[in-house]
């Protein structure tokens, strides 16, 4: 592993351990094994990190799931897309939820780095459940509704479910599996 890498891998889980206020630079590079003067060389500050870690990891979950749901054939299976691609992911970066979960950077002085394009990748992935509400009920496999209002409860149950595995040990199978049948159940035509 560089020391780019390095650098990265600690501060995301020192992040999501500890949170982006309470952890140093020099806590930083300890857990990277390199100095703190090679942290402020490759980053600047700490925001850096931060802004970064966050966007690499809101792009991964969007282009994952743009993938995994654009090939569906329809609302149904691009539902289902989305929601196993998101679990799929926590269950691989179980410290990259934690990081993003502990320190969404809204309210954070990022400086000339720029928050809107975060948020501009946060709704870009809420957009994806909302197609695929919308491709449903097109298809006919989900209920009439108000697809903007629908998306968000769908997307607070998967921060949740990530939250319980997370903070509280649930076993992320079993909430994949609820989560399918809720959201099914509560799409589906009456």
């Amino acid at each position: 592993m560089d020391r780019i890498d390095a650098i990265l891998e600690a501060s995301c889980v020192l992040f999501g351990e500890r949170g982006f206020e309470n952890t140093k630079v020099s806590d930083i590079a300890k857990m990277a094994k390199v100095a703190s003067g090679t942290v402020i060389y490759h980053f600047g500050k700490k925001e850096a990190i931060l802004f970064y870690l966050a966007w690499k990891f809101l792009n991964t979950l969007y282009r994952q799931t743009l993938v995994a749901s654009e090939d569906a054939s329809g609302g149904e299976e691009g539902m289902d897309a989305c929601i196993h691609t998101f679990f799929d992911i926590l269950a691989a970066s179980p410290h990259q939820f934690r990081f993003l979960l502990r320190n969404i950077p809204d309210g954070v002085n990022l400086g000339p780095l720029s928050t809107e394009d975060l948020k501009a990748l946060h709704v870009s992935y809420i957009q994806l459940l909302r197609s695929a509400i919308a491709r449903g009920q097109a298809d006919g496999s989900f209920a009439p509704g108000a697809v903007g209002e629908t998306a968000m409860i769908v997307y607070s149950i998967l921060i949740g479910a990530a939250r319980l595995v997370l903070y509280f040990d649930a076993d992320g199978d079993m909430l994949r599996a609820e989560t399918l049948d809720f959201v099914r159940i509560r799409l589906m035509p009456r």
